[in-house]
């Protein structure tokens, strides 16, 4: 009989330790307090694939190296467990454009010193045949333009073309689910967790239903990839962090981009509390900017009840002073920014170590090397960090195994 492993939380980091586990033979059940797998904050932020170039305020370079290994081994680990090669191609945004801004805290001679690092690091991946979601370019970056229309040249210093991308999420969405499916991997929704509890067979997992009545599973081995509520689920076997740590509440805007900026390129502001566009062919375009769009701040063991809502949120409530801010001050950015039309309006919680604000040159928001996976004797915890790094964090716990 197969050793059954409950795994709690079924975004991109429970999903891809789910497919990781099922092709190592283990029955794996994955539960969630959504209907259906990836509903959460892995769905509400901009699908980066991080190459490592907004990590350029870590001097020590672990971040950038970390989100390097992550990026290369991205699209090989999707591939290997959906079964076939995927057509990234028709998943990718447009390129990002690394948008110096004339107040960013890393200077843009450290910047450009930085990517070089980076470029030395990847040719090692590239050289040993890996590939970033289906590209291998010669190149990761290019010389620094001279600021030219659509950006403002009083704001911006200059723009350094980079080849990071992000991914289509509904897409990613629709692979990650149909390969749980395939896999035969359990899907419990509308659960969530309140507790684990060891047990003489190893481990009982309880909490409520949508419906308000108790559910319980057992299984050999847990592993706790919930976002929002990790470390409360932690706790409950007596698993405290050692450092201080925050949730922020950051919006998001999908859209559409007015006709004179439709072929817009994706655009990330260096480097400090700024924002991203994110560009896709024949899709809605995302946006978010730091100073307007982040709403909330905690060091509670898990984020306040009242956020909820917000990330749940899909209908167009453009009438928060906060959104005419935000577009008001990309406007400044990008001239007719003002008139881009929000189609959806939600929130994703955002978990770091650190206690300080990313304004501050020395936050620990500014690096997400300390992340990973936790062992505690058949439980296993896992601070996803980042979008990109959580398929490589499940092919470690596999190895693990």
């Amino acid at each position: 009989m197969r050793e059954r492993v409950l795994i709690l939380g079924a975004g991109i980091q429970g999903i891809s330790c789910a497919l990781s586990l099922s092709a190592k033979g283990y029955a794996v059940t994955l539960i969630d307090k959504d209907e259906e797998p990836f509903s959460g904050t892995s769905f509400r932020n901009e699908g980066k694939i991080h190459l490592g170039f907004v990590y350029a305020n870590d001097h020590s370079f672990q971040t950038s190296a970390l989100m390097l290994e992550g990026a290369m081994n991205f699209g090989l680990l999707v591939e290997n467990w959906v079964g076939r090669p995927v057509n990234w191609s028709s998943l990718r945004s447009s390129p990002f454009q690394y948008a110096v801004h004339q107040q960013s805290m890393v200077s843009e001679a450290a910047l450009l010193s930085h990517y070089q690092t980076l470029q030395n690091a990847y040719e090692t991946y590239r050289n040993a045949g890996f590939h970033y979601v289906g590209s291998c370019p010669q190149k990761l970056w290019a010389s620094p333009q001279v600021v030219n229309s659509p950006i403002n040249p009083s704001i911006i210093q200059s723009i350094i073309p980079t080849e990071e991308i992000a991914i289509n999420l509904k897409r990613l969405r629709q692979l990650l689910r149909h390969a749980l499916k395939r896999r035969g991997v359990q899907f419990l929704g509308n659960r969530v967790v309140h507790s684990v509890e060891r047990s003489s067979f190893g481990f009982c997992v309880k909490g409520s239903q949508a419906d308000g009545t108790d559910w319980r599973a057992e299984g050999g081995l847990v592993v706790n990839c919930l976002w929002a509520s990790r470390l409360a689920v932690d706790a409950t076997l007596g698993i405290m962090p050692l450092r201080p740590w925050v949730y922020r509440l950051k919006f998001r805007m999908l859209g559409q981009l007015p006709p004179e900026l439709a072929t817009m390129q994706s655009y990330t502001v260096a480097l400090g509390p700024f924002g991203d566009i994110v560009t896709y062919q024949n899709d809605l375009t995302y946006v978010s900017w730091y100073p307007s769009c982040m709403r909330g701040w905690s060091d509670a063991l898990q984020p306040p009840a009242e956020w909820e809502p917000f990330c749940r949120e899909e209908q167009v409530l453009t009438d928060h002073p906060w959104v005419q801010d935000a577009l008001g001050e990309l406007n400044e950015l990008i001239p007719g920014m003002n008139q881009f039309q929000i189609q959806h309006l939600s929130a994703g919680v955002i978990f770091s170590w650190g206690e300080t604000d990313i304004d501050q040159p020395e936050s620990l928001l500014h690096q997400r090397n300390q992340i990973g996976i936790e062992a505690f004797d058949g439980y296993f915890s896992i601070n996803t960090g980042k979008l990109t790094t959580a398929p490589l964090f499940a092919h470690q716990l596999a190895q693990q195994l």
